[in-house]
């Protein structure tokens, strides 16, 4: 259980993703689910693991960036 608690918000960004072909919209999904994740699992075992820490704070503020400037993939695959 604990495993797909992890996965959960990865497994939610490659489904907006791959339903959307939107990676901005993937990415502003993904934020808030990651929150959700490290708030339930604070709810539920009073404490939050060092990764899970690093991980929601590189997820806010690589997400924001990509978010505030617009940025897309430099290799999308459907370049010219």
């Amino acid at each position: 259980m604990k495993l797909l608690l992890d996965f959960l918000p990865v497994i939610i960004f490659f489904i907006v993703y791959k339903s959307t072909d939107d990676i901005i919209l993937a990415t502003a999904v993904l934020i808030p689910a990651t929150l959700l994740q490290m708030l339930y699992t604070w709810i539920k075992t009073r404490k939050v693991e060092m990764i899970q820490l690093v991980t929601l704070g590189l997820v806010i503020v690589l997400g924001a960036r990509q978010l505030s400037f617009r940025i897309r993939p430099l290799f999308s695959g459907n370049q010219p």
